[in-house]
């Protein structure tokens, strides 16, 4: 690596590489070992002497929402959820390298939490964006229906989004920003809806409708192993909705079994003046026509 990055110069760095694994254990050793590594090849080239800072983006799971309801609403100096009987979290890891790397270093550190994202690139399934515009296009070329896919309590409950867009905005504001050093923040939209208000709009987008017995269909805590086709019907028309390749079982990552809702506080990043934000409405419909 080191090798790779001989004559890389630059003041700040984003870090928002990610590889998912079969176990938290394993996502705890290669999502480490990538960010320390990448630290340590800096060093060896020299290339961090310049730097002036670094922006770490981790996510929501900083809050424990792959465990279970997480506490409402989530505030950057909630205490993490480690230690004895919990599952190693990644993030927690890559936050306590960062720090000690950057003791004694010229540069200091920003980490972000986004929430589910909404955005669209090529080849990154790591979207609730394309999870969601996947399975609309689907549920269409079947039988029309757009069932929603969590339970019957999480429709009405409220959530919390982030615009790969805006979060780019923050990243770039919070690497100038003085006051953000050595700082973690949240990084959703700034607005909260229902899917009971989403979803029926969602729906029209896509030309499906939603059958009234759509909570009979219990998806529960499994909806990501729910099969809706054997084969997804969408060949025929993957020109008009812009799909290339073929579309493996398990290539998606964002899953979409919506079962617990979540709210993010934003205090602590207006407190610094950063005043932008985000309906999820315009989030959603932009991605839509991209």
């Amino acid at each position: 690596m080191a090798k790779q990055l001989q004559g890389v110069e630059a003041e700040y760095l984003f870090f928002a590489a990610y590889l998912q694994k079969d176990s938290e254990q394993e996502n705890w050793d290669a999502n480490g070992a990538m960010l320390k590594n990448f630290l340590d090849a800096l060093d060896i080239t020299g290339a961090s002497k310049k730097l002036k800072r670094i922006i770490l983006t981790t996510g929501a799971k900083q809050y424990g929402v792959h465990l279970g309801e997480p506490k409402q609403s989530m505030e950057e100096s909630d205490p993490w959820i480690d230690g004895p009987g919990r599952p190693p979290n990644f993030y927690y890891h890559q936050q306590n390298i960062l720090k000690e790397k950057e003791k004694g270093a010229n540069w200091d550190w920003v980490v972000t939490y986004p929430g589910d994202v909404i955005g669209v690139t090529k080849n990154n399934f790591m979207n609730l964006a394309t999870s969601v515009g996947l399975y609309a296009a689907i549920s269409k070329e079947l039988d029309g229906n757009l069932i929603f896919p969590g339970s019957e309590t999480f429709y009405t409950l409220f959530d919390s989004f982030t615009y790969s867009r805006l979060h780019a905005q923050f990243n770039l504001w919070a690497a100038l920003e003085p006051k953000c050093s050595n700082q973690a923040f949240n990084a959703v939209n700034g607005d909260t809806e229902s899917w009971q208000n989403m979803w029926p709009k969602l729906t029209k987008r896509f030309g499906c409708h939603i059958p009234r017995n759509q909570f009979k269909v219990d998806v529960g805590k499994d909806a990501d192993g729910v099969m809706i086709a054997e084969k997804p019907p969408i060949a025929e028309v993957a020109a008009q909705i812009g799909l290339e390749g073929n579309l493996r079982r398990n290539k998606v990552e964002q899953k979409i079994d919506l079962i617990s809702g979540v709210s993010a506080k934003m205090c602590k990043r207006r407190g610094r003046n950063w005043q932008r934000n985000m309906d999820w409405r315009s989030t959603f419909l932009e991605m839509a026509v991209l």
